[in-house]
């Protein structure tokens, strides 16, 4: 799915091309959903546990796409990750 991004005053505002989907977030909303996925894969909650290592893999690999997404997304408000 291809998305199309509209930035303004601490509103980013995706649409799809085809037009059947819109949403709009605010930087606040954006911040709370990343802390939320960060929390939820972040390597540490896992160490000691006994993964297999294409869970472990998998974990490290959903942490770094979760942290480049946020960094990504939150320079179209014009800022640095907080």
């Amino acid at each position: 799915v291809r998305v199309g991004l509209l930035v303004g005053r601490g509103v980013v505002e995706l649409q799809s091309l085809a037009g059947e989907e819109h949403h709009v977030v605010l930087r606040e909303g954006l911040r709370a959903a990343y802390k939320t996925l960060a929390r939820m894969y972040h390597p540490d909650r896992f160490a000691g546990s006994d993964l297999p290592p294409e869970v472990e893999e998998y974990i490290n690999t959903m942490a770094r796409r979760i942290n480049n997404a946020y960094s990504e997304l939150i320079g179209l408000f014009g800022g640095e990750p907080t």
